[in-house]
């Protein structure tokens, strides 16, 4: 392979809280989501909500569906992951979902029955999908990340000359609130720029897409307004609705491979994600090291993939993914919370809500909703709130973090 309630309730709490013990140890639970039952057998997730509601796409062949067999169907489940349900296309043959906000809004990208593809928003308050369009001059769009007013952020292009399906003319868009007019974001490089995320301040981050550009990623101020490009070696990824911002950082020798996962803020404050105390990430002799930040939340816990590779193949030797505590602290491989089949592997959480729910992919098209259980404090609270689940029964026994 290859690289709130009433005042009673909460007196109520306080009083029950101060009756249990302290609970030292973080418990998880783990449910798979499951597939469609009219579409492909592989599942791929790529978003979340604070409801616990995952989107994303099934599809049958092709690593994450890459190989596009025109069999890919956007999803989209209900709260805590339960009954997954086919979003539909804008009239073509497949579909993808690649975000959903707290209001239950689902963006994303599918094939016209026309040829091409553009972006969509469907889920509450859109009975069907709504195509919203392209930039003038430009024939396909998709649709990345949405935020929580609706802005929607993707980006636009221009068939390919060669007839390759290869997109050209790349441009960053966002939209207005409730995925209004399409407006580009500015460009002061040239190059083709692709969107990863916007903020509920209508931040957007993102990176450029071709080589003629030696800045990798930029990142917008509020309301798409007044473009921030990052040093040559910072790569972007993602970005919190609070506008928490992580991705790579990739080495400044262009041969050497490794990258090393951050988060920070607009401003570049930059924390590295520190793997020291996870077993699994120990280098050996002519080897090196990759991670990502890929999803953040509001607490700054971060999330992605990451792996060691030998330096003389570029080879992966070990790969998994990873969920870190608050303010990126505390990274835990969460490989140790299942058990896979023979030949599967993680390859990276991909989303993670402010509950600390987290999606996590796998090599051969499984998904998972990884959600912590409360501690006994916490769930004292939680219970005279009215707020605690129950009768999750697919989910299996809770695994305790090492």
């Amino acid at each position: 392979m290859h690289l709130p309630r009433t005042l009673a309730f909460l007196s109520l709490a306080a009083g029950l809280v101060t009756a249990l013990p302290a609970q030292a140890t973080p418990q998880y639970t783990v449910f798979d989501l499951g597939t469609l039952v009219t579409a492909g057998l592989q599942v791929y997730a790529t978003g979340i909500n604070n409801s616990g509601q995952v989107v994303g796409y099934t599809y049958t062949d092709g690593f994450d569906g890459h190989a596009f067999n025109a069999d890919e169907r956007a999803f989209v489940t209900g709260p805590n992951g339960s009954g997954i349900t086919d979003v539909g296309t804008l009239g073509g043959a497949w579909s993808r979902a690649h975000a959903i906000n707290d209001r239950g809004q689902v963006v994303g990208t599918s094939a016209l029955a026309t040829g091409g593809y553009h972006a969509f928003i469907g889920g509450t308050g859109e009975p069907t999908l709504r195509d919203l369009g392209t930039l003038p001059g430009s024939t396909w769009s998709t649709a990345r990340a949405i935020n929580g007013s609706g802005q929607v952020a993707g980006t636009t292009s221009v068939d390919s000359p060669d007839g390759s399906g290869t997109p050209t003319q790349q441009r960053a868009f966002y939209t207005q609130p409730d995925a209004g007019a399409l407006h580009p974001v500015d460009n002061p490089l040239g190059g083709e720029m692709i969107t990863r995320g916007i903020d509920d301040q209508g931040r957007v981050v993102g990176y450029y897409a071709d080589e003629s550009v030696a800045v990798p990623a930029f990142h917008t101020g509020p309301g798409g307004q007044g473009v921030v490009l990052t040093t040559p070696q910072l790569s972007i990824a993602t970005i919190s609705a609070d506008g928490r911002i992580g991705g790579a950082l990739l080495a400044t020798d262009p041969n050497d491979l490794s990258a090393q996962a951050w988060m920070g803020s607009p401003d570049e404050q930059r924390t590295l994600i520190d793997f020291s105390g996870v077993p699994s990430f120990a280098l050996g002799a002519g080897q090196y090291s990759f991670s990502a930040v890929q999803a953040l939340n509001r607490l700054g816990q971060a999330a992605g993939g990451f792996g060691i590779a030998d330096a003389e193949t570029n080879s992966i030797t070990f790969a998994s993914a990873y969920v870190t505590g608050p303010d990126g602290q505390g990274a835990l491989d969460v490989g140790t919370l299942l058990t896979l089949a023979e030949g599967d592997r993680l390859t990276r959480v991909t989303g993670i809500n402010d509950k600390g729910q987290f999606i996590v992919n796998t090599w051969l098209g499984h998904a998972y909703l990884v959600s912590p259980v409360p501690e006994p404090a916490t769930a004292a609270l939680w219970a005279a709130g009215g707020l605690l689940l129950i009768g999750r029964k697919k989910w299996p026994v809770v695994t305790p973090l090492p």
